[in-house]
């Protein structure tokens, strides 16, 4: 008996050795302007655990010039996994979410003083011209 409580004793010491000192380990969520030229990026303070879930957080202000914000990507060049605010993914690894923009994309009058037309498009994408303005009397060149 006293063997086996020493060896219980023995196997709980080293356990105990094993798992002292050591820190969970804990990722992070960042977002990233991705070229934003004004506006503050969201910030997410929270250390999360293996698989745990994430909460995807919305534009604050970011803004581009000529651009809209169309949410956050896991790779900057928009090739990753894609979210918008309030979906969730389930983390693995320090995470950089990077803001997403769609090209604005406006057609004027020769005056430039009103538009014709205005369009979002995101990049890498093929898209058709607009049908030509008419007016009485003039031709669209």
């Amino acid at each position: 008996m006293k063997k086996l409580i020493t060896m219980l004793a023995a196997s709980a010491m080293l356990v105990g050795l094993a798992s002292c000192g050591q820190q969970p380990v804990t990722y992070t969520v960042t977002y990233d302007a991705n070229g934003a030229t004004s506006g503050t990026v969201p910030v997410d303070d929270t250390k999360y655990s293996a698989k745990q879930e994430v909460l995807v957080l919305g534009n604050i202000d970011l803004e581009k010039e000529e651009f809209t914000f169309v949410g956050w990507n896991t790779q900057a060049d928009g090739e990753g996994e894609d979210y918008i605010a309030g979906s969730t993914f389930n983390i693995e690894a320090n995470t950089t979410l990077y803001a997403q923009w769609t090209a604005n994309i406006k057609f004027y009058s020769t005056s430039r003083t009103e538009t014709y037309k205005s369009f979002s498009y995101s990049c890498n994408e093929e898209y058709s011209m607009p049908t030509n303005p008419t007016r009485n009397g003039y031709a669209f060149v």
